[in-house]
């Protein structure tokens, strides 16, 4: 097949007229015609431009293949999403339950704290937390930002999905006409998330949407599913490194509390509170040991940041407070 056949061959398979591949490649309309009538050929930096659009190398256009769009797909599938449906799936993601959690957590926190604290370390302590808090806010007004951006364009588009074996061709329409084309892999597909009524796909800093309801039963996407779900379950943390990370995340949080009242307890009895506050300095191996273990759990691929930074932020409390012996 020469590269005018291939041109034509490939353009009609996207179903795009002459005048639309122009305007894709901001070139005219004759243009086109005469490269599919072999008369001229496109330049270099038009053939790497027509690669892309087309989905294949330069070296399948000069050739002559053509993608696995060219082979019946085995499923096809197109889907609108409307406002309503996109808001139902935000709600799903965006992070509101680590926000409640944190923010109970820190206030709980700073109440216990700072009701038996010393004005300076209450003013520290209060500092930590109110960074805490607001990059969380940030966090989710972010995410809040970036679905609001998208989700006006994917109510203006239409998805279209054929499957072939082991990839799948998406195509984006908006306004009538073919916006984008991505030719995948299900090998480049990096992650999954199933939802209540949907499915969403990473791919390359992207996010695709599936209805489930949209899709048959017997479909090889639930193939694709089910490996990344294995793939996630490979990379779970094993229940002893669990309970272990519960453990010393636990007794980082009460950290702070058991030296306050193992000082207050030796104060008891020599009433020297501010210089008993080297007891502090004693308590830091438990927070510290689960920084440690939250480090060593990162380097086998286990994902335990809580266990960091608790460990990170109680050992600096706890000296901190040590610190005050030496400093009055």
């Amino acid at each position: 097949m020469t590269l005018s056949e291939n041109i034509q061959l490939n353009r009609k398979r996207l179903d795009i007229s002459q005048e639309d591949l122009g305007k894709m490649m901001f070139v005219s309309r004759q243009t086109v015609s005469m490269w599919e009538k072999g008369k001229t050929v496109p330049t270099i930096d038009n053939l790497i431009l027509l690669s892309e659009i087309f989905s294949i190398s330069v070296d399948e256009l000069l050739k002559g293949k053509t993608s696995q769009r060219a082979k019946e797909p085995a499923e096809k599938y197109e889907f609108s999403f409307s406002k309503e449906e996109l808001d139902e799936i935000r709600r799903q993601t965006l992070p509101y339950k680590k926000a409640v959690w944190c923010a109970v957590m820190l206030s709980l926190f700073l109440l216990s704290v700072l009701s038996e604290a010393p004005g300076a370390v209450s003013g520290f302590v209060f500092g930590v937390l109110f960074s805490c808090a607001v990059m969380n806010i940030k966090s989710f007004a972010a995410a809040k930002k970036a679905w609001k951006n998208t989700g006006e364009k994917i109510t203006r588009a239409k998805y279209r999905y054929e499957i072939y074996g082991d990839c799948m061709e998406i195509e984006i329409l908006r306004d009538g006409g073919m916006s984008k084309y991505h030719n995948i892999k299900f090998s480049e597909v990096e992650g999954v998330t199933q939802l209540k009524n949907h499915f969403l796909l990473y791919i390359a800093g992207s996010i695709f949407i599936i209805r489930k309801s949209g899709i048959k039963r017997d479909s090889s996407l639930y193939t694709l599913f089910y490996e990344h779900a294995l793939k996630n379950a490979k990379q779970s943390v094993p229940t002893g490194w669990k309970t272990a990370s519960a453990v010393l995340f636990v007794l980082s949080l009460c950290s702070v509390f058991l030296a306050l009242f193992l000082t207050g307890y030796v104060s008891g009895k020599n009433h020297l509170f501010v210089e008993n506050m080297w007891i502090f300095f004693t308590v830091t191996p438990l927070p510290a040991a689960s920084a440690a273990f939250g480090f060593a759990a990162r380097r086998r691929g286990y994902k335990l940041t809580k266990n960091i930074i608790a460990g990170i932020i109680m050992t600096l409390l706890l000296c901190a407070y040590g610190s005050f012996v030496f400093i009055f």
